[in-house]
């Protein structure tokens, strides 16, 4: 984050964990990144994978986090808080597509911030998604996001 430090940041919720990404947590992160990707194979193990890795895990101005399903353990989708070109703190989520519509965005979301007012206490957070991603846009509304631009990327005050 822009502090240059990484948090350590764990959340709990009825059904999931969610936590700061950690050096022994690569196989999981290249996983649950290789779920949402239009490039999965750049997560599998190798060259492009490691620097995709290094890259996370290395970015101050990100925190970087996994999203466990607590019943069996395993990973099922990435967040994180960035900053985005206007300076505000910005949720960017993904979630294994086998498991949207049901409720893990919206969890995941919600929680996040409440966090965010622990971390940025001044600060509008902010979430963006293709117009054409319906269900995104559903989980949104469903936590309160505000319309702030209108286009092909909208972007929602939370």
């Amino acid at each position: 984050m822009r502090t240059g430090r990484k948090e350590n940041v764990h959340i709990s919720t009825d059904r999931l964990l969610i936590r700061s990404l950690e050096a022994s947590d690569r196989d999981d992160y290249l996983y649950a990144a290789s779920l949402v990707s239009d490039y999965p194979d750049q997560y599998r193990d190798g060259e492009l994978a490691d620097i995709l890795w290094r890259d996370v895990l290395g970015d101050s101005d990100n925190l970087t986090m996994l999203i466990y399903e607590k019943e069996s353990g395993r990973p099922v989708g990435t967040c994180s808080f960035d900053y985005c070109n206007s300076g505000r703190p910005e949720i960017g989520i993904n979630v294994d597509p086998s498991l949207h519509n049901k409720g893990i965005g919206t969890e995941t979301v919600r929680r996040m911030k409440e966090e965010a007012a622990i971390l940025f206490p001044d600060s509008q957070l902010l979430i963006r998604t293709r117009k054409d991603n319906v269900s995104c846009l559903r989980m949104i509304k469903k936590c309160g996001g505000r319309l702030l631009e209108d286009g092909d990327i909208i972007t929602f005050a939370l």
